[in-house]
């Protein structure tokens, strides 16, 4: 067991078909109380969004235009 306040136990990161479903996934997620981890980073090749969940979980989707 880690503690969550200082340390990540579980870092997941999922790709989607679409930009915007990587926004509404993350919105969703807040809405039901996790925490966003910031605006969405476009690096061009790739589009990512976070949120950290109610147990401390790191979850990030991803978005690689075609």
């Amino acid at each position: 067991m880690c503690d969550t306040a200082t340390s990540r136990e579980v870092i997941v990161g999922l790709g989607v078909d679409r930009r915007d479903r990587v926004d509404a996934l993350v919105d969703v997620a807040v809405l039901a109380g996790g925490t966003s981890l910031g605006p969405g980073q476009d690096l061009g090749f790739m589009y990512m969004r976070g949120f950290r969940d109610l147990d401390g979980h790191q979850w990030s989707f991803l978005h690689l235009p075609g």
